[in-house]
């Protein structure tokens, strides 16, 4: 990409349709999507990390779609069955609860510093 065809999150107030297609949507929080932007915050932050947590343990993304993003409840079953991963109830608990729909659910960043799979480190 050239000067003139990059730009970044910092250089907008909002998150435009432009802004979504040129960065990866996929690990946007459904509040995001829906508010194109408007509605970011550290809980929308905490889910971009737990989707990068799911792609780093599980090597797909949790949802594939924005439909899937926005309506569809976390789903462990390509992990668990497909690619026969066998991983940890704190590690799936800590995902489950980055990935809330719900932005208010998801714990701040003490709370997955102090959580049960970062303390004993069990993926």
């Amino acid at each position: 990409a050239t000067a003139e065809n990059s730009s970044s999150v910092e250089d907008s107030e909002e998150a435009s349709p432009s802004m979504i297609n040129q960065f990866s949507f996929l690990y946007l929080a459904p509040e995001v999507i829906l508010s194109q932007g408007a509605d970011k915050s550290v809980a929308s932050d905490v889910w971009s990390l737990g989707v990068l947590f799911y792609t780093l343990a599980c090597g797909r993304l949790p949802f594939v779609g924005i439909h899937e993003i926005i309506n569809q409840p976390l789903n462990w079953t390509y992990a668990d069955d497909y690619m026969k991963i066998r991983l940890s109830a704190p590690f799936k608990s800590l995902i489950a609860s980055m990935l809330d729909k719900e932005p208010a659910n998801r714990p701040n960043l003490s709370e997955i510093q102090d959580s049960d799979w970062l303390r004993k480190s069990q993926v």
